[in-house]
C-alpha cells in the first residue's frame, strides 16, 4: 500500500477499491455509524461507487484511510470535505471502525496529520466541523487537537429517536501555528 503521511501510530494513505468490503461493514454497524450523519444502509455497490468518486473529486474531497503503523490494518478514514479555495477552508470528518482502536489516540493523530497537511500542503486557513451533542469522547478529542466551539444548533440533528444539539467547531492555521 502507498503511505501519504506517516504518524508514530498511524499511516494515512489512499483508499482503494479492496477497502470497500472494510467500509461496508463499518457504514451498516450501529455503533460505528451512531456518530455520524449515515442513517441509510450502505450495500458494495454504494460504496464502490463512493471509492470512485474520490478520485474525480479531488478539488472538493481529499479522504484518507487511516491505516494502524504496527498492524498495517485499516482502521478508519478522515478526510477534508467541501473544500472551498476561494475561502480557503474545509469541513473535517472522520471515523474509526475498529471498536479496538477507538479511545486509544490513533484518531486524534489521524487529525493532527490533517491539520498538518491542510495548513501546510493545500493552504487552508480553516478547518470546520460538526459533533453530535452525546459524543463526549470526539469532544474532547477535537479540543486537544486545537478546535474550538464556534456555535450550537440546538436540537438539529435527529438520532436514536430524539433531537439532538450539533456542535460546530473550528480550528484556524493561525492558531494551529501558534500551539
Amino acid at each position: 500500500m502507498v503511505i501519504f503521511r506517516k504518524g508514530s501510530k498511524i499511516n494515512l494513505r489512499p483508499i482503494e477499491k479492496s477497502d470497500v468490503p472494510k467500509l461496508v461493514e463499518w457504514v451498516n454497524d450501529e455503533e460505528t455509524t451512531r456518530y455520524l450523519s449515515i442513517y441509510l444502509p450502505m450495500n458494495t455497490f454504494d460504496e464502490e461507487n463512493w471509492v470512485e468518486s474520490l478520485s474525480k473529486n479531488k478539488s472538493t474531497d481529499i479522504v484518507f484511510g487511516i491505516e494502524s503503523l504496527k498492524e498495517k490494518e485499516l482502521i478508519g478514514n478522515i478526510g477534508l470535505h467541501q473544500i472551498n479555495s476561494v475561502a480557503r477552508k474545509a469541513n473535517l470528518g472522520i471515523f474509526i471502525g475498529e471498536e479496538e482502536y477507538r479511545g486509544k489516540g490513533y484518531g486524534t493523530e489521524a487529525i493532527k496529520k490533517v491539520i498538518e497537511y491542510a495548513f501546510l500542503s493545500v493552504n487552508l486557513r480553516k478547518i470546520t466541523l460538526s459533533v453530535l451533542s452525546f459524543n463526549e469522547r470526539a469532544k474532547k478529542c477535537y479540543k486537544k487537537c486545537g478546535f474550538q466551539v464556534e456555535g450550537v444548533f440546538k436540537e438539529g440533528f435527529f438520532k436514536e429517536g430524539e433531537y439532538v444539539d450539533e456542535i460546530f467547531m473550528s480550528i484556524f492555521r493561525k492558531d494551529w501555528q501558534k500551539q
